[in-house]
């Protein structure tokens, strides 16, 4: 007979257990000691068990955290599963049925059978109980009439899992965090949980945050010489709010890094719309607002003295807090032959497109449009994330160690019209379609990779890269 679904689950979790695997070569842990073998209980601690490391130096010597986790977790969960398996009746084969089998609250027994379920032990370790979750469960158990000797081992699996929280991580948080690191498989609920607790925390420190930052570039030749780029160049804040009155921010428009990560402006730049001539754009100190997508009153922006005109403009200080502070502000430009094709040697140039991440927000869309004429050779985009701690400046001065990964990757679409709308930025479709109309540019000429990564890192930034790394991404 077909075991059923939850009794399959608790058999993977007991076949599992390192009391079973200490018996085959090569074996990272021994069976865990008995009561009177544990420490505080009147006998020494057992020279291979998991209760038998006594300092954090000789802990770091003998178990790396990584084999030490895996096995108390792994022994923990056989443990537990052997508790569950032995309630009457039918196995529980979700969180609903054992909180009913148990009498346990339903929070509790999700985290219990999200701990016995998860194939990635590193992954369902975050769901571990803490000890007053421990308490109630075990007091479930012996009003289940569980057998005594299983609960007690399972009492001493937990109290095995506090000394190496302890041990390897000092704290529980991050002990967890620990394990997200070190987990076989990407888990995406823990990466967006603790990326969503620092747009808290940095929107608190910063008193400013939004719903979605937008970046877009558009590359195709130049007519006058196809050796070089026209790039239309997109920067946006959706939904920028203070979150204490009278903070100011930071704007930065376009420009371009050197290899030692110097600033450079952009040649023959223009804004992509010219400002109506009814609007004062000294109030927003000329920069090159698409004023039919921002908010209104319009922002005031303001020049920052003895910076350049690259980087010295923000938001000016005054303005209320919350809701009725928000604003939206949309810039765009076209640099005329901003960018070389191609070296001189010949070789096709590799420029990198970038989006710098320093305001706290929701959602980060980073877009890179290309013509078809590019795809076709030898410039494919690519996307990386890096982290600006320590060097803000290109992609070409980055080291290995300032690499961010996240679970989310872009998409790329044959066409721009293939794509559809990004909801996220307030008429997209409108702005994508004036955009091409005003350059005299065919949007089924391009093909568009978009980047969309929830609550992003900061200080950070995106690179596209144009080489030939995911060229059939887009078909060709």
């Amino acid at each position: 007979m077909a075991k059923s679904r939850g009794a399959q689950v608790l058999q993977a979790a007991i076949d599992r257990d390192p009391v079973l695997l200490a018996k085959r070569p090569g074996a990272l842990v021994e069976p865990s000691p008995s009561r009177g073998q544990r420490r505080g209980a009147g006998g020494p601690r057992a020279a291979g068990s998991l209760s038998a490391v006594t300092s954090q130096a000789e802990l770091r010597e003998v178990t790396p955290f990584p084999h030490a986790a895996e096995a108390v977790l792994l022994r923990l969960r056989s443990a537990v599963a052997r508790v569950v398996q032995a309630l009457p009746g039918q196995p529980p084969h979700g969180a609903t049925t054992l909180a009913d089998a148990m009498n346990l609250q339903f929070g509790l027994a999700r985290k219990v059978w999200r701990f016995l379920d998860d194939e990635d032990v590193f992954v369902g370790g975050r769901h571990v109980p803490g000890k007053p979750g421990f308490k109630l469960f075990f007091d479930a158990a012996r009003a289940q009439q569980v057998p005594p000797d299983l609960i007690e081992e399972a009492q001493i699996a937990s109290e095995a899992f506090l000394d190496v929280v302890q041990q390897q991580a000092g704290d529980r948080n991050t002990f967890d965090i620990m394990l997200a690191t070190h987990s076989q498989t990407n888990d995406p609920r823990a990466e967006l949980e603790h990326r969503r607790q620092a747009f808290r925390a940095n929107g608190y420190i910063l008193g400013v945050h939004c719903a979605a930052i937008f970046c877009r570039y558009i590359l195709a030749p130049t007519e006058s010489d196809p050796a070089r780029l026209d790039v239309v160049g997109n920067m946006g804040f959706i939904d920028l709010k203070r979150l204490r009155p009278s903070v100011p921010w930071r704007v930065s428009r376009g420009s371009r890094l050197g290899q030692k990560g110097d600033v450079h402006a952009v040649r023959n730049r223009e804004p992509l719309f010219p400002i109506p001539s009814e609007i004062d754009s000294r109030r927003f100190a000329d920069l090159p607002l698409m004023v039919d997508f921002c908010s209104r009153p319009l922002p005031d922006i303001e020049r920052i003295p003895g910076r350049t005109e690259l980087s010295g403009y923000q938001f000016t200080a005054s303005g209320p807090a919350g809701v009725p502070g928000t604003l939206t502000c949309v810039l765009g430009e076209v640099f005329r032959g901003g960018y070389e094709r191609f070296t001189q040697s010949g070789e096709p140039a590799e420029p990198s497109f970038r989006m710098p991440l320093r305001t706290p927000a929701e959602l980060a869309v980073f877009e890179l449009l290309v013509h078809r004429s590019m795809l076709d050779g030898p410039h494919k985009p690519s996307l990386e994330v890096f982290s600006d701690l320590f060097d803000g400046g290109p992609i070409a001065s980055k080291l290995a160690s300032d690499r961010l990964f996240t679970h989310e990757r872009p998409v790329a679409y044959d066409t721009v019209s293939s794509a559809g709308e990004c909801r996220s930025v307030p008429r997209y479709n409108d702005l994508t379609e004036r955009t091409f109309d005003r350059l005299d540019w065919d949007p089924d000429d391009f093909g568009l990779c978009r980047m969309e990564m929830s609550y992003p890192p900061v200080p950070a930034a995106m690179f596209f890269l144009l080489n030939d790394e995911l060229g059939e991404q887009f078909g060709t």
